[in-house]
């Protein structure tokens, strides 16, 4: 993995970000089932986030 790579990977609000933008576009697509498909996405990219939030400082998001 490159360095530019790495640090997208490992910086929760890059993750955060396409969260928004899958949000953002699930809300413009007349197609209910690709809106549904960007919604999971969105979810999944929200996890990511928080996987990436335990890795930049060994801490789960609301310090469990």
């Amino acid at each position: 993995m490159g360095r530019l790579m790495t640090v997208a990977y490992n910086n929760p609000q890059h993750w955060r970000d396409h969260a928004t933008e899958m949000r953002a576009l699930s809300e413009t697509t007349k197609d209910v089932e690709a809106a549904a498909i960007m919604l999971r996405l969105a979810d999944v990219y929200d996890e990511l986030a928080e996987r990436a939030e335990v890795r930049s400082n060994g801490v789960p998001p609301g310090g469990m």
